[in-house]
């Protein structure tokens, strides 16, 4: 599940996950008394450059990418994984050279590597010639046709045809690492652990498995409900709209009682702020966005779109949305719960279901045929 939040004073972008990440790091830099080793210092470095690299290349910014691969192979010279994701970034962005080094650099690191082996081989450039690819071609054209999606910002494409090539060679661990980060970045903990784990199983002392895991925190991950893609998966139809409403009656019941635990006011309906809110979620399915900020001129903000029906500006108005990728069904109890489950995991969504003097609530889901759905949430105290 992917999820930001809006308010007036702040706009947060990113997820529950990324949130994580960025205490554990401040976390392990408050710790003094206890300094990590330097080749633990060095693959932790490695290990979140490394997934710098990922969010950049998912954005389309390859430059960044980059520069923060570049940074990685600096920290962890002997780790494949990072010179091949290096040499194809550097392919994509039109040089072959450089792009060939970090292959060879990776093939040195790790002979068997077969990303780079067979990224080289399409290059026409050198190969070793005493060894062979763990993995074959087939699979190695259906993983890098998931990463280009990537770069393509069409990240939903790119997780099913990384979890394709996942499937095919479930021993190619590159692939699998890449597919927990991706799960973890637009789905849930759970399903990343799982990941991670079966990587552990076949490597114990893989870099990106180790402290994927170590952040992870699996403990707690373990809880949540996996909703990974699995063979002989068959998607729902589109639920239609007395499901959805039905959904969102749901998770407008769930904020209220997190208000009413604490305290706090129970939440009205508004008629308003459930048409802002549906029509939002239904833009972002259309358009093939997730943001607060919408593309349409004059919708751009939530108090844009509040306007859009009302005279005059509410006191507070806030916002948070948030998105899951298809499950197993997706659109189902569970998963509306977990939805908000991680909702209140993020300080900043919390934040907002807990915000003292707001007055109403309008909830909008929307969905399509892939089992996909998209949660907006509008709370406000009109004037």
């Amino acid at each position: 599940m992917t999820a930001t939040c809006w308010r007036p004073e702040l706009i947060f972008r990113g997820s529950v996950r990324r949130a994580s990440i960025a205490l554990c790091a401040l976390a392990f830099a408050a710790c003094p008394n206890r300094a990590p080793a330097a080749d633990q210092v060095e693959e932790f470095a490695a290990f979140q450059y490394y997934r710098l690299a990922l969010s950049a290349l998912e954005r389309g910014d390859l430059e960044k990418a980059e520069s923060r691969l570049a940074k990685v192979t600096s920290f962890a010279s002997d780790w494949a994984q990072g010179g091949s994701m290096l040499g194809f970034v550097r392919e994509c962005l039109g040089r072959p050279g450089p792009a060939a080094e970090a292959y060879q650099k990776a093939l040195a690191a790790d002979p068997r590597n077969a990303f780079a082996w067979h990224s080289l081989r399409k290059l026409g450039a050198p190969l070793p010639g005493d060894t062979a690819p763990t993995g074959d071609a087939k699979t190695w054209e259906t993983y890098r046709a998931g990463l280009v999606l990537l770069t393509q910002q069409q990240v939903d494409e790119g997780i099913r045809t990384v979890f394709e090539a996942a499937r095919a060679a479930p021993d190619w661990l590159e692939i699998r690492n890449t597919l927990a980060y991706l799960y973890e970045m637009h789905r849930t903990q759970g399903d990343a652990v799982r990941e991670v784990q079966a990587v552990l199983d076949l490597a114990p002392q893989d870099l990106y498995a180790r402290q994927a895991l170590a952040q992870l925190r699996p403990d707690e991950a373990a809880r949540q409900r996996s909703t990974a893609p699995t063979d002989g998966l068959k998607y729902p139809q589109w639920a239609g709209d007395e499901t959805n409403a039905q959904f969102e009656r749901q998770l407008f019941a769930l904020v209220n009682e997190e208000r009413r635990k604490r305290g706090l006011n129970e939440l009205l309906p508004d008629e308003t702020l459930t048409k802002i809110a549906r029509e939002h979620a239904a833009e972002m399915r259309e358009k093939g966005f997730f943001a607060h900020e919408s593309p349409t001129p004059g919708r751009r903000e939530p108090l844009d779109r509040y306007m859009l029906y009302e005279t005059r500006k509410p006191q507070t108005i806030a916002e948070n949305v948030a998105r899951r990728w298809g499950s197993r069904p997706s659109l189902n109890e569970s998963n509306i719960r977990g939805t908000h489950a991680d909702l209140m995991q993020s300080s900043h969504h919390r934040a907002n279901i807990l915000r003292e003097g707001l007055t109403h609530l309008g909830i909008g889901v929307a969905s399509n045929g892939q089992g996909d759905f998209w949660v907006t949430e509008v709370f406000a105290k009109p004037r």
